[in-house]
C-alpha cells in the first residue's frame, strides 16, 4: 500500500510550493479552497512540515493531503519562523473576508 501511494503521489522536496486543501468547516463560503504553502522539512516517516505567509503550520501532513504546484509562489524567507499556527488560523488570516463568518 505504501509503494502504491509513493508511485501515485511521488515525493515533494524541501522548498516546493504546494496547495493544501482547507476543509469546508474551516473556511468561509466565498473563500479559496486551498492554502498556498511551502515544504519546510520532510521527516523520515514521510510526513511534511509546511509553512505559509502567516507562519509555520502546527501539524505534519502526509503527501496525499497536498498537491505541488508548477510555479513558485513562496520562498523559505517569506515564512515567519517564530510563529506556529493552526490550519484554521492560517486560513482565516489569509482570507479576503472574515474567516468563517459571513455577514449580509
Amino acid at each position: 500500500m505504501l509503494e502504491m501511494s509513493a508511485k501515485r503521489f511521488g515525493v515533494a522536496s524541501v522548498g516546493t510550493t504546494v496547495l493544501l486543501s482547507i476543509p469546508d468547516i474551516d473556511r468561509g463560503r466565498c473563500e479559496f479552497p486551498h492554502l498556498k504553502a511551502i515544504v519546510l522539512e520532510v521527516s523520515t516517516g514521510g510526513m511534511y512540515k509546511l509553512g505559509c505567509l502567516t507562519g509555520i503550520l502546527d501539524s505534519h501532513y502526509s503527501r496525499n493531503q497536498f498537491s505541488p504546484t508548477l510555479e513558485k509562489f513562496l520562498t523559505m524567507e517569506q515564512v515567519p519562523k517564530d510563529k506556529t499556527i493552526s490550519l484554521r488560523t492560517a486560513a482565516r488570516e489569509e482570507s479576503m473576508g472574515s474567516g468563517q463568518g459571513f455577514f449580509r
